[in-house]
């Protein structure tokens, strides 16, 4: 097998790879997430649990175990019908209620969308037995309880606004064989109905066993309406197996493997464009097919972009709604919810209707699927303009509004969170009641969605411009393509002359410029390549004088040619920060003796210049772990630095700190990057030496290490108040000249007696005890601070231990 063999074989089975996972992160948006929640269609069969979800055009159907086994499944797909409304269990047969939205005529030019019901029956491993021809009802209802019983099937609908409840039966001979029906309709009665008291509307109802069960929106969910135990638990631990998942998500595979498959003939195209002597043709292919990518790819962003558009304003629009909707309606913590009369009250009836009347608005209609309020201590929903009160609102719509109630307990203004209700996207949008400190948030259920055919509708002029852009992009390419093998035909035929000694013809007087230039290279190509190599010898020559020193020591490579893009390293090191400001005006030759003399130190000791600024005042150095005579050094710098006149002012920070340092880049220019666990708290400690004076100030880390013999002055600390507490700061007071030491080392017990009066927060007697010691020491700029610092705090409270922390 040849080299190119195998790499177009590894490349194919990368791209597999590949695909597979983009495959895996795109079914997360569109897999099926069982939970059980009040809306779930859900029935405890005794030794199974059936549990029903609808998802898009499809409703499913599983027989689930305790343990959350899925033995086996169901789709209302396999009947012709688009989703599941209700499931009872009745012996050895499951029986549920399916439905479809059918488009009818209404009048000449509309057209009307009608709810047609059908009841099916299944046996326990959820096979077709029989069904009952379709049927509708004139008025629209909503379907709340379904029982099978040995009198019948009862079905139990709620009017949209509550009002009634009226139960249908029908005798079980209207279920018959698939095969057998004719169209003939159902003969279903009313046999029961009921009228809401005033001041009240039927939330749920359910004809069962003779009795009509009912909530209203005063009632909790209680006997039947009560959430089952076991069903949740069920659901909650639903499994299915790889076969099930294929057969749930078949035509996602299809898809999936289509575009597989395009995606492979594309490679093969890329391969043999460039193994076949006709390129140009695979060339023009592959130009094509990106073209009409870059097209769909453009209209589907497009049609999104509209869409997230719409959705984002859906969400700008509940927010602004229901927060006049909260000053409207008064909602705050002076209405007592939890009064065992309120909703017998008068102030109830007022928000009752605010919330109706809000959500049947018009702008409001085909947005709000659901508006509530809910009390943040214990989640339950105390008001609501679907009646669902009295119960948890996760129970309602799942855990992600725990996330929302969380963001409003906080104090957010408003909170969003995408929410999936039976596979449709819906946005729960919140806001808190009026009070500073809320005690209630007002809960928006909002519709996330438009249809695909008003997406086409929306988008249509982009659409147009899309397809017309890939019409004349491709007449572009063709025509590029026509060109280009003509002239490179003629220039292949020169070759051809030049290879057998023929007398060279003449070029065409209009060619293309590639074509142009390799008519004039021809005669020069062996001189340049000489020119060429040679230029490069010497730019690498030149590049390695800039190139940073010891990289491979650190990398743990041999040589600096082994040193690649991407290589890394974690370790421990002393990042040691040297600031040069130059006083008066500086010059090239003084950071020249500062910088030689670093150099020296780089060669004996394997350390790394990380950075430096572009003006050479800030310089920073890595060293490794086994090196632990760093401050020794900065302090011999300093003093050789200090016996000339070089007019630079010179400071240092010292750290010991976890790093990840490796080489980053493009194939062009790669540069050396450091990443510690403490960098900001090194750059905030460079500036503190940098701005206050100081000649080396170093970590305790560091001074246990390095064993520090000579004087040191505690200045103070950084970090305090945070989760890893403060760190201790020394300043090191060999690296002064000889008479600026001796005034600071005379001082020192003064000084170090004054900060502990300082962090005692006895501020008075601090500014007393530093303003003395600043009349030893006046040009001492961190003597100076602590005067002000305790002068500011004499003024101020201090709570926490931040104040310790030395500050720019």
């Amino acid at each position: 097998m040849s080299l190119r063999t195998r790499v177009i074989l590894v490349v194919y089975i990368v791209s597999i790879v590949v695909s597979v996972f983009i495959f895996s992160a795109c079914m997360k948006n569109v897999t099926m997430n069982a939970e059980y929640t009040a809306y779930s269609k859900a029935e405890d069969g005794g030794d199974r649990v059936f549990y029903a979800q609808n998802m898009g055009k499809a409703g499913r159907m599983f027989s689930v175990n305790d343990e959350g086994r899925v033995y086996d499944t169901f789709s209302s797909r396999s009947i012709d019908e688009d989703r599941i409304e209700g499931l009872s269990v009745h012996g050895d047969s499951v029986y549920a209620v399916v439905s479809s939205l059918v488009a009818e005529p209404d009048g000449e030019d509309s057209e009307k969308l009608t709810n047609y019901y059908r009841v099916i029956c299944l046996d326990r491993t959820l096979r077709l037995q029989t069904m009952t021809e379709r049927f509708a009802f004139d008025e629209d209802m909503i379907l709340t309880g379904f029982s099978a019983e040995a009198g019948g099937l009862f079905l139990t609908y709620v009017t949209p606004d509550g009002s009634a409840v009226r139960v249908f039966s029908m005798s079980l001979n209207e279920l018959k064989i698939r095969d057998v029906l004719m169209g003939a309709g159902v003969n279903i009665e009313g046999i029961r109905s009921r009228y809401a008291d005033v001041g009240r509307f039927f939330v749920q109802a359910v004809y069962h066993d003779g009795d009509m069960e009912v909530r209203t929106d005063a009632d909790a969910p209680e006997g039947i309406f009560a959430p089952n135990e076991r069903v949740a638990g069920a659901v909650e631990n639903m499994k299915l197996n790889p076969m099930q998942l294929i057969k749930l998500y078949y035509q996602y595979l299809i898809w999936y493997l289509v575009a597989l498959i395009i995606w492979l003939i594309i490679l093969y195209l890329l391969s043999r464009m460039f193994t076949n002597r006709n390129r140009s043709f695979y060339y023009v292919a592959i130009v094509e097919l990106v073209l009409l990518i870059i097209c769909g790819v453009g209209t589907w962003a497009v049609a999104r972009g509209t869409s997230d558009a719409k959705t984002t304003e859906h969400s700008r629009f509940a927010v602004l709604s229901m927060m006049g909707l909260t000053d409207l309606a008064d909602i705050n913590d002076n209405i007592d919810f939890s009064d065992k009369d309120f909703y017998d009250s008068a102030r109830y009836q007022e928000i009752k209707t605010a919330l109706t009347d809000f959500i049947r608005r018009d702008g409001n209609r085909d947005i709000f699927y659901d508006v509530l309020i809910v009390r943040l201590n214990d989640s339950n929903v105390v008001a609501s303009a679907s009646g669902r009160n009295l119960q948890d609102i996760a129970v309602l719509y799942g855990d992600p509004v725990d996330d929302i109630e969380m963001a409003i307990y906080r104090g957010e203004k408003f909170a969003v969170e995408d929410l999936d209700i039976e596979s449709q996207s819906y946005k729960a949008v919140a806001v808190p009641d009026a009070d500073t400190v809320p005690d209630y948030m007002i809960l928006g259920i909002i519709n996330d969605t438009t249809d695909m055919i008003t997406r086409w509708k929306d988008n249509s002029g982009a659409f147009l411009v899309f397809l017309l852009t890939f019409a004349a992009a491709s007449l572009l390419t063709l025509n590029v393509w026509f060109v280009q093998n003509r002239d490179l035909r003629i220039f292949e035929t020169a070759l051809s002359d030049t290879a057998y000694g023929r007398e060279l013809r003449e070029r065409p007087l209009i060619v293309g410029g590639d074509v142009k230039d390799m008519w004039d290279s021809l005669a020069e190509i062996n001189k340049r390549v000489d020119e060429i190599q040679y230029s490069k010898l010497r730019i690498l020559e030149a590049y390695y004088r800039f190139a940073p020193k010891n990289i491979e020591k650190v990398l743990h490579k041999d040589s600096i040619l082994e040193v690649k893009n991407g290589d890394n390293i974690s370790l421990r090191g002393t990042i040691a920060t040297i600031n040069a400001v130059p006083v008066g005006g500086g010059s090239l030759e003084k950071y020249d003796r500062i910088i030689g003399r670093i150099g020296r130190y780089q060669e004996e000791h394997g350390c790394i210049l990380i950075g430096k600024s572009p003006d050479m005042n800030m310089m920073q150095f890595l060293l490794r772990e086994n090196e632990k005579n760093t401050v020794g050094f900065i302090t011999d710098l300093f003093n050789t630095h200090n016996q000339g006149d070089d007019h630079i002012k010179l400071s240092a920070s010292v750290f010991f700190d976890n790093c990840r340092f490796g080489i980053t880049g493009s194939d062009e220019e790669t540069t050396t990057y450091l990443d510690g666990d403490h960098k900001h708290m090194i750059a905030h400690i460079n500036r503190v030496a940098s701005s206050l004076g100081l000649s080396i100030v170093i970590s305790e880390d560091i001074k246990e290490r390095e064993q520090i013999t000579g004087p040191l002055r505690f200045i103070g600390y950084v970090g305090c108040g945070s989760d890893e507490g403060g760190i201790p700061l020394y300043e090191v007071l060999d690296a002064y000249p000889a008479r600026v030491r001796a005034v600071k080392i005379a001082n020192l017990n003064k000084f170090d007696q004054a900060l502990r009066s300082f962090y005692d927060k006895d501020f008075y007697i601090s500014r007393t005890m530093f303003s003395d010691i600043l009349k030893e020491m006046p040009d001492d700029a961190l003597v100076k601070w602590y005067v002000f610092e305790s002068d500011r705090y004499l003024n101020e409270s201090c709570d926490d231990e931040t104040f310790k922390n030395l500050k720019v």
